[in-house]
């Protein structure tokens, strides 16, 4: 009997660490960054903000769009986001889907 018992750990180990490492590579990415480049083109003043939410995580944009990810890969986030219904010019209010891999 005594011998069953490691190898149930072993298995409870290996279940938890691949968790444990997508948390923590998702936690990696939390914070302020620069946005270098996107498909519209350089972008040298602009900053997006990794937070967590209740649903997950949610980044936002200094020039006016935000969005929420999920994890649809081991290191795939995409999401929905919608820029600023307030804001001005021709993306006012419009939606968009993101991804970040």
């Amino acid at each position: 009997m005594m011998g069953m018992r490691p190898a149930g750990l072993v298995v409870l180990a290996a279940l938890v660490l691949p968790v444990s490492a997508e948390a923590e590579q998702a936690e990696s990415i939390l914070g302020e960054w620069q946005q270098i480049a996107t498909n519209a083109g350089a972008c040298p003043t602009c900053r997006i903000n990794f937070r967590t939410r209740d649903r997950g995580i949610v980044v936002s944009a200094n020039n006016g769009w935000t969005a929420t990810l999920e994890r649809t890969g081991s290191t795939d986030l995409t999401g929905n986001g919608r820029w600023d219904p307030q804001g001005r010019g021709w993306p006012t209010g419009r939606a968009f889907t993101i991804r970040y891999r």
